[in-house]
């Protein structure tokens, strides 16, 4: 067994000693509790500078207490050069206050919208440091101390928490108290105790550590980057705290030169041990032993034996409570981080008595080696497109590249996004290595050793990537490291959670979202907009819409809240109502609207909206799994809209489907605006509540042959960038002023979408309220086609029950009067409900699909009343056919009047 770390943030013991429970804070609300600009005691730092004022907010956002950081000036010694104190609100032994996190929203909002990493840091200069890079960053005001409750705040969090260590064991007053005294260091002491805490709690940490000075905000200073911060194993954070960690000798021993092994791969792991602080000891004949390196293994002997192998090192750690490393490519794997050297340095590359000679290709006459290869530079250079999303890697080509097919459809007429996310089989992955960089195998003679010409050089052979070596990491995606976990994929700048926008090209860590932009030059967006920079914008937006006629001004401001949507799906995140452009007829321009969303966004139009229910959910499945782009236009509806599968998809944050020769369920963020066009389109089921209206009236006949100064859907193509410039202008004016939404009006899944496109479309100065009441689906055409056939129905039986089959033979053959049904005993055509009419007409005749259908509709409408029928449900029998009969309701006197 591995050994497990303790439970205990702040106790190696495990005995965590509970946080008294005194007071409690006041419970949060929308208003903060705190207010204070001071700390309590303030007088006595009167000679002091007040640099920061940090605010400790609960999940709300909502200030629950301060604390403030002085710059001390009236003591020489440099030993006090700041010092922290508390406003009147913070309260010792309140464990709510005990446990708070600097940070602690941006936590809720990392697990609620999976953003793949958290940084732990040391203190709040360092989370402040993070949060001008849009970096998600948390600390703790307790110094060293980390509290289990503290941890508890990361329980469900499904991504990876760095730990940032400071690196005060360069300090000299740090190292002479290490020496001398035997003192931990601090930063490894506070990292060990915030390991140890969140792996109680099952969250993945690792360690990270600057490359300049100190801590996070020296390593941006000195020109770091949050992706250039340097990997530290556990092992090395328990030497620079040995008292913390336990451990009763501290190793630092070197190897001398005539024990050094010659392998390229022994010698590279054996300088990462020592770098790491282990103690390796030479057994002879090319073996040696240290410390097992593996985290998980809290190794107090040096049980772990390596040696020279035919490709490299070859080790096994020989403890009961440890398996095979190197035997185990996970566990080698997490050795090497731990490490931080890759896994191929553990590897030789002369091993076949050859070096490449320059050749930038791949060699791929040994399989593991090609695998080894294949684990260190997929996600990186060329191979730069490929990611993981649900455990699984996937590709983005775009149009035109390699990798790149187009999707068969039905018609013509429809047409994907520009970028794609595909499975990446070890098939899709083999070639890719093929096609962008190229392999190479060398030629051996009979006895396996290698060719070599005239000038001495290996001989080699043109050769394909082993698929073998693909499939290695197509099934453990979580062995190559610079495979990056991707949210997304977007074509025009979007905003992030924090309101800040993703402005560069590729991979933003922040949101796991891809910013893929093709032949888009934006002008640089103003952080703080004019008045007259929001005008001029709004004017850019109405420009290619001032010869639509929108029937009421809210119309339109449905149309423009469309249009902004797509910028903010993380700032105002889905799920999103359906937006239904429609018109009295043919020609009124429905479909340019919903194409110049298309044209600024990116996105997906189909020609119609699949009918069967079945269909519908593999399409949109395969919509959201492979294509890119924010919208998803479905032209021409007609007839009524009804489908629980659409409805269900209207409110779902994500959508499930089972992929990869059905052997597995995958899911994906229903990220998507979907939008419709159609005349006179009637909505029914529970789509109406999630439908907003776009309703445009030309007021003359035949209007497709109206003539227009440009062409709308061109020129908003061709202004792409001049119409994004304008709307990003807009969204950062509302940020800039405080991101005030409208009032609630609602409190469903859409409110805070809905209140954020009002609170945008107000601070513009648009008029029309966005999903006003007055473009809201008020018929229910399921009510009126319902109380029709329950009316037929109990025309013909009464209270008497019945099944399918009996109203099925009671249904009057061909298409009749409603009069000539009744002369002849028969139930019309006519009152069946739309979609089963449209059904009956199809196929002639009352068959085995429509009668299911019915029954169908009889179960899910059991018990609702449709004017004065409803159906109930007698006996259920699956075999012999469910068994109903029509309830009647009749107002006594007092209801009447």
């Amino acid at each position: 067994m591995v050994a497990k770390p303790t439970p205990s943030g702040d106790n190696p013991s495990g005995r965590r000693k509970p946080l008294v429970n005194k007071r409690w804070c006041p419970p949060a609300t929308a208003t903060d509790i705190c207010k204070c600009r001071q700390p309590e005691g303030e007088e006595r730092y009167a000679s002091g500078l007040l640099t920061h004022q940090f605010p400790y907010r609960d999940l709300n956002g909502s200030r629950l207490f301060s604390r403030f950081r002085y710059r001390v000036t009236d003591k020489a010694s440099p030993e006090y050069p700041k010092t922290f104190r508390y406003c009147r609100h913070y309260e010792k032994n309140n464990p709510v206050h005990q446990a708070a996190l600097y940070g602690l929203p941006k936590i809720a909002e990392a697990k609620a919208q999976h953003i793949p990493k958290i940084y732990l840091v040391e203190g709040e200069s360092d989370a402040e440091a993070a949060f001008e890079r849009h970096i998600y960053a948390s600390t703790a005001h307790t110094g060293t101390r980390f509290y289990a409750e503290m941890a508890a705040h990361y329980r469900g969090y499904d991504g990876i928490v760095y730990i940032l260590a400071d690196r005060d064991h360069l300090d000299p007053k740090h190292q002479q108290a290490f020496k001398e005294d035997g003192q931990d260091y601090p930063g490894a002491r506070s990292a060990l105790k915030r390991w140890r805490a969140l792996r109680a709690e099952g969250v993945k940490a690792f360690f990270r550590e600057s490359t300049t000075g100190k801590d996070l905000r020296d390593h941006f200073n000195g020109g770091g980057s949050i992706d250039t911060l340097e990997k530290v194993g556990l092992e090395e954070i328990k030497l620079r705290a040995p008292k913390e960690a336990g451990l009763k000798e501290v190793p630092g021993i070197q190897l001398r030169d005539g024990e050094l092994p010659d392998g390229p791969g022994m010698l590279n792991f054996i300088q990462a041990l020592e770098h790491n602080g282990y103690l390796v000891i030479p057994l002879g004949d090319g073996r040696y032993k240290t410390n097992c390196p593996h985290p998980e293994h809290d190794d107090r002997n040096p049980s772990f034996e390596f040696q020279q192998g035919d490709e490299g090192v070859k080790a096994f750690c020989f403890s009961r409570d440890c398996s095979d490393k190197r035997g185990n490519p996970e566990g080698w794997r997490e050795i090497c981080d731990n490490l931080g050297i890759p896994q191929s340095a553990t590897f030789d590359d002369t091993a076949s008595g050859y070096s490449n000679d320059g050749d930038e290709r791949v060699d791929v006459t040994n399989s593991s080696r090609a695998t080894k290869w294949l684990m260190d530079n997929l996600g990186a250079g060329q191979l730069s497109g490929f990611f993981t999303r649900g455990g699984v890697i996937v590709h983005t080509p775009r149009i035109g590249e390699k990798g790149y097919i187009p999707l068969k459809h039905k018609h013509d007429d429809d047409e994907d996004s520009e970028a794609q996310v595909r499975f990446a089989t070890a098939d899709i992955i083999s070639a890719s290595v093929h096609l962008e960089i190229g392999c190479f195998k060398l030629k051996m003679d009979r006895d396996g050793n290698v060719k070599k010409d005239d000038s001495g050089k290996a001989k080699k052979e043109d050769a394909r990537f082993p698929e073998t070596a693909a499939k290695d990491i197509v099934a453990r995606p979580d062995m190559a490291p610079n495979v990056q976990p991707i949210m997304g994929v977007v074509h025009v700048p979007t905003f992030r959670p924090d309101g800040s926008l993703i402005e560069e090209p590729g991979y933003d860590e922040a949101t796991g979202l891809l910013y893929l932009p093709r032949g888009l030059d934006i002008e640089k967006v103003p952080e703080h907009p004019t008045a007259k920079q929001v005008q001029d914008a709004v004017k850019m937006i109405c420009t290619p819409i001032a010869k639509f006629d929108f029937i009421t001004p809210h119309d339109k401001a449905n149309y423009l809240g469309a249009l902004l949507t797509p910028l903010l799906r993380t700032l105002l995140p889905p799920p999103y109502k359906f937006i239904l452009i429609e018109a009295h007829q043919r020609g009124s321009g429905k479909t340019k609207l919903a194409k110049m969303v298309i044209a600024v966004h990116g996105g997906v139009f189909r020609v119609e909206l699949p009918e069967d229910d079945a269909e519908m959910r593999k399409q949109f499945s395969s919509i959201l799994a492979t294509t890119t782009g924010g919208v998803v236009v479905f032209d021409n509806l007609s007839g009524i809209l009804r489908s629980s599968t659409f409805a269900g998809i209207l409110t779902a944050k994500t959508i499930g489907d089972r992929t990869l020769g059905k052997t597995r369920m995958e899911r994906w963020p229903n990220d998507r605006l979907w939008m419709g066009t159609g005349n006179n389109v009637a909505v029914g089921g529970d789509i109406p509540r999630r439908t907003i209206r776009v309703r445009i009236d030309p007021g003359v006949p035949e209007p497709e042959k109206r003539t227009f100064a440009f062409d709308p859907e061109r020129w908003a193509a061709s202004h792409r960038a001049e119409i994004l410039h304008a709307l990003l202008t807009i969204v950062r004016g509302w940020i800039a002023a405080g991101m005030e939404k409208a009032p609630h009006t609602s409190s469903d899944d859409y409110a805070d979408w809905t209140q954020g496109i009002n609170g945008i479309l107000k601070f513009a100065g648009i008029a029309g309220v966005f999903d006003h009441s007055d473009t809201v689906v008020k018929a229910n055409v399921d009510e009126d086609d319902w109380s029709s056939l329950l009316e037929a129905i109990h025309d013909k039986f009464g209270a008497d029950k019945f099944k399918v089959s009996d109203v099925a033979e009671k249904l009057a053959p061909g298409h009749i009067s409603l009069d000539e049904a009744a002369k002849g005993g028969y139930i019309s055509p006519e009152v069946l409900p739309a979609g089963l009419l449209a059904d009956f007409e199809k196929a002639g005749s009352m068959n085995t699909s429509i009668r299911k259908k019915l029954g169908n509709g009889f179960m899910r409408n059991e018990r609702k009343w449709f004017g004065r029928f409803c159906v109930v449900l007698v006996d259920k029998n699956s075999k012999k056919g469910n068994t109903f009969r029509i309830e009647t309701y009749t107002p006594n006197n007092e209801e009447q009047n």
